[in-house]
């Protein structure tokens, strides 16, 4: 609850002021306070003075404790009542704890001191997100909601609208929140979290749980706000007693935490290639930070997107001509732009330094087929079953090259394929050997042996996966296909 302490000052002092005396900062005891119940508090790390920043970047308790004799227990209980801690959150979840403060009345010398910690009330994640909203939000309480919007038959039948429910905070202070938020990410005690230049904010804490009338096991937690600069999303990590020794935050919850938003990054297309495209700026001669533009230009439905990813990848191979990954790469690229001469050409360029990857052999066949090369093509699956623990895929490949260039006829190619069937020794190689079987029934137009395949496949399927497994919503399209192929469109 630091965050709260230090707002509930920051319009009295700056961010860099200390007591009111202007002294040297806030006496932090060398990191051994005690309390007037004759108790001790400590610090992770010793500390003389700090200001308030520092206070908040290091994570003092000391210095929390000692800004919370500032105000009264009643300032401090109205503020954490604003910011929606004992109070539900709006959400329409069953079961939903809304979290204790004890009445001012039932409070201790000590309480602000201890609340100041987050020890002494409880509350929930859901909460704490909600109270860091406020201040992602510009110092206003949004409600939060779970269903975005509501689709039906393509047309939005409902669509969440942002509610105010108040403000808590002036929007100077927030900025100033943000600000020192992110120096702990950048040098406090979040700064393991070390994503260069992805601006996240964010405050570590580590709490004692109560139990049986005791402190007893730890919960680290982190929460953070990002792009700091431009706020768009919040998130708290909690670990549930860690082991003792990791049980600080910076050693738990920020790792974890580093490894999701990473991946959320990544997942935001826009905040995705805008962090990527100030990496490059930044630090125009880092591989890394191309090829992190590469995969945020990729992600990109445009038609230039190729051109694109293929420029950072030759860029890449400027700066270490060494990293030979990128011939195969480009290759790849060149093919998904339908440019099969380039592809071949860096497919092969690759193939001349890596002359044992299957995986380019197959790549290179693919696009010789594409340009009805299939002399090159046969030839290239060949030397790439040669080399592959992936045969029967392979084989089944090399079937089917011969077939197109009518090198074998259909039944050469059924009797081909029911051999395999039959000596098929795994699911794996069952279930691939079904669908190639139904994709040739489909071009030969045999629509009752296609969907006769597809039962198979089904019967095969589901008592594994389920009904809802990866695969349920491709075999819905499978039989559509056939379906379509016998004119049965009411079927469809």
């Amino acid at each position: 609850m630091l965050i709260i302490i230090i707002n509930n000052i920051l319009p009295h002092w700056g961010p860099n002021d200390g007591d009111r005396q202007g002294g040297g900062g806030i006496y932090c005891e060398n990191g051994k306070f005690k309390l007037h119940n004759n108790k001790f508090l400590h610090d992770h790390e010793e500390h003389k003075y700090l200001t308030l920043k520092e206070i908040l970047i290091h994570s003092s308790n000391i210095g929390v404790s000692k800004i919370s004799n500032h105000f009264s227990d009643e300032s401090i209980y109205k503020l954490l009542k604003k910011f929606g801690f004992g109070s539900k959150t709006y959400l329409p979840l069953n079961n939903e704890s809304k979290g204790k403060i004890r009445l001012i009345k039932n409070w201790s010398q000590t309480s602000k001191n201890y609340i100041s910690l987050g020890q002494e009330f409880s509350t929930n994640n859901l909460q704490l997100a909600f109270a860091y909203g406020v201040i992602a939000n510009g110092g206003t309480l949004i409600k939060p909601t779970i269903v975005k919007k509501i689709f039906k038959k393509n047309k939005i039948k409902y669509e969440y609208k942002v509610q105010e429910i108040r403000t808590v905070l002036h929007r100077d202070i927030t900025k100033l929140l943000l600000s020192t938020l992110t120096d702990v990410v950048n040098i406090g005690t979040a700064k393991d979290i070390n994503l260069n230049e992805y601006n996240i904010a964010g405050k570590t804490g580590t709490a004692q749980k109560f139990k049986d009338g005791n402190y007893s096991n730890y919960i680290a937690t982190f929460a953070s706000i990002f792009p700091s600069d431009k706020p768009k999303y919040v998130m708290v990590v909690s670990i549930d007693e860690p082991q003792y020794g990791k049980h600080w935050a910076n050693l738990s919850a920020v790792p974890t935490s580093r490894e999701i938003i990473k991946r959320m990054i990544i997942l935001d297309e826009d905040l995705h290639k805008k962090l990527a495209l100030r990496q490059v700026k930044l630090y125009p001669d880092d591989i890394e930070a191309h090829s992190n533009l590469a995969g945020a230009l990729y992600s990109e439905n445009k038609p230039e997107r190729f051109d694109n990813v293929i420029r950072e990848y030759k860029l890449m191979l400027q700066l270490d001509p060494e990293k030979y990954e990128l011939y195969k790469k480009i290759g790849s690229t060149y093919y998904e732009k339908a440019e099969y001469d380039s592809s071949i050409t860096y497919y092969n360029k690759y193939a001349e330094i890596f002359n044992d990857d299957s995986g380019v052999l197959f790549g290179l066949a693919d696009v010789y087929r594409q340009i009805g090369k299939f002399n090159e093509a046969i030839s290239a699956i060949e030397d790439a079953i040669l080399l592959s623990n992936e045969e029967l895929y392979l084989k089944t490949t090399l079937l089917n090259y011969n077939y197109q260039d009518k090198r074998i006829n259909s039944i050469d190619y059924l009797q081909s394929l029911n051999t395999m069937l039959l000596s098929a020794d795994s699911f794996d190689d069952s279930l691939h050997l079904y669908f190639v079987l139904n994709g040739l029934y489909f071009g030969l137009g045999k629509v009752n042996k296609g969907i006769e395949s597809l039962e198979i496949i089904k019967k095969m399927y589901f008592p594994r996966y389920g009904e809802f497994g990866a695969l349920s919503r491709g075999l819905t399209s499978y039989y559509m296909k056939f379906y379509m192929l016998a004119g049965l469109s009411d079927t469809v």
